[in-house]
């Protein structure tokens, strides 16, 4: 496996609801022996990203598991809001994940070359959505762009190992990270 460009952080999350194995923590460990496990929980990424942990860091891929999906998703935007839904540790929020920004923040890390292949369906498995939810996946993006403004971000939601294997979704969060690198995102 060739390595990654430096300064890229990919992340997964850890267990959470009926997910007992989170497939983005085995695909972000796949990507890079250097990958952040997080766990669900909105303490836990907003902890993570005001520490030091992503100050040399170049570019930031955080993977994510949709358990329904059919394809891999890149979420364009992420928005500023959050539902009811409890994370791991019982906590609820609920409205504005920050007040006073807009309803929606874009993902910075993604360059157009990519988005309009992927657009033109020339990448198999792969789509690009505007609608991340409004649990803790789309929470993690927006607070990665609104915290740390500087450090280019993207999300990508995958689909269970069993829709698209674990080999092609690593090739393709891998191509993803080259094209941002070679369009000098990262």
């Amino acid at each position: 496996m060739q390595p990654l460009p430096p300064g890229i952080v990919v992340t997964g999350f850890g267990p959470f609801m009926n997910v007992a194995e989170n497939p983005s923590a085995t695909l972000a460990q796949s990507v890079t022996a250097d990958a952040t496990i997080l766990r669900v929980a909105y303490g836990e990424i907003d902890r993570w990203l005001d520490s030091a942990d992503l100050d040399s860091a170049t570019g930031l891929l955080m993977c994510g598991v949709h358990p329904s999906a059919r394809t891999l998703r890149l979420e364009l935007v992420a928005h500023n809001e959050v539902t009811a839904i409890p994370d791991v540790d019982g906590v609820t929020p609920l409205g504005s994940i920050q007040e006073g920004l807009p309803s929606r923040l874009a993902s910075t890390l993604i360059p157009s070359s990519l988005s309009d292949t992927v657009a033109g369906g020339r990448v198999r498995n792969l789509r690009l959505s505007t609608d991340g939810g409004r649990y803790l996946c789309n929470y993690a993006l927006f607070q990665a762009l609104a915290r740390r403004p500087e450090l280019p971000a993207a999300f990508l939601h995958i689909p269970p190992f069993k829709v698209v294997p674990l080999a092609r979704q690593v090739e393709l969060a891998r191509w993803i990270i080259t094209e941002c690198h070679q369009a000098r995102y990262l």
